[in-house]
């Protein structure tokens, strides 16, 4: 393959992993979490691509050498975006696993607030009991 043909190869995979990592911080900031899981097995086999590409020029960089400044300017750019769309990624992953912990301890703690107080719905009502209100917001 000639190296301008590897490089596009390597662009049109990055901008490809791009769509789908704001597609995926789209889907987490309306929390339709169910959707997510369609973009992983998409995510997961551009991404080894996307490795097995740079790999490929880290191994043989008179690929790179041997292209035209303006192409390797273009590429250049084209890291630089792919990465910040990158950390976006990783801040709005995180961002979302610290929200579900958040939810998993209220109710873990409304359970076991639960539990202690006795039995459930056929018991008559404690005055030791407690409403805990959870409203959950669709955008992180």
């Amino acid at each position: 393959m000639e190296p301008i043909e590897k490089l596009t190869v390597l662009i049109t995979l990055m901008r490809r992993l791009q769509s789908v990592m704001d597609h995926e911080v789209a889907l987490l900031r309306n929390m339709q979490i169910g959707e997510l899981s369609d973009l992983q097995d998409e995510k997961a086999v551009l991404s080894e691509a996307y490795e097995l590409e740079m790999d490929h020029l880290r191994r043989n960089p008179e690929i790179l050498g041997s292209l035209l400044h303006e192409f390797r300017a273009t590429l250049e750019e084209e890291t630089r975006a792919f990465q910040k769309t990158v950390q976006d990624n990783a801040l709005a992953l995180r961002a979302a696993g610290e929200v579900i912990e958040r939810i998993m301890a209220r109710l873990s703690e409304s359970l076991t607030a639960a539990q202690a107080v006795g039995p459930g719905y056929g018991a008559a009502p404690s005055s030791t009991g407690r409403v805990i209100s959870v409203a959950f917001d669709r955008q992180l």
